[in-house]
């Protein structure tokens, strides 16, 4: 048991969390074809106000399925940022 936790611990180390930079990319990607004015600058505050723990679950989603995969973190920090009902 001890050498699972060990070997989970590790990969968790090893693949890191997604930098700003591509929560970022991933949010200009996910809204794409939307008109939402100023995306880049709500992109800009999603990427910096989504918490570390959300991140790599942000990263997975699809956004064809935001609706049933989204937390309620990801739909809040996304309506503080300006996205309404279009959060990235």
């Amino acid at each position: 048991m001890l050498r699972k936790l060990c070997a989970v611990a590790l990969f968790a180390l090893g693949t890191g969390t997604a930098s700003a930079g591509e929560v970022y990319d991933k949010c200009i990607s996910d809204t794409a074809g939307q008109d939402i004015p100023d995306v880049e600058q709500k992109c800009s505050c999603w990427a910096d106000s989504l918490p570390g723990d959300e991140v790599a679950a942000y990263m997975a989603i699809d956004v064809a399925n935001w609706e049933s995969e989204a937390t309620d973190v990801m739909n809040d920090t996304g309506a503080s940022c300006g996205f309404g009902d279009a959060a990235p």
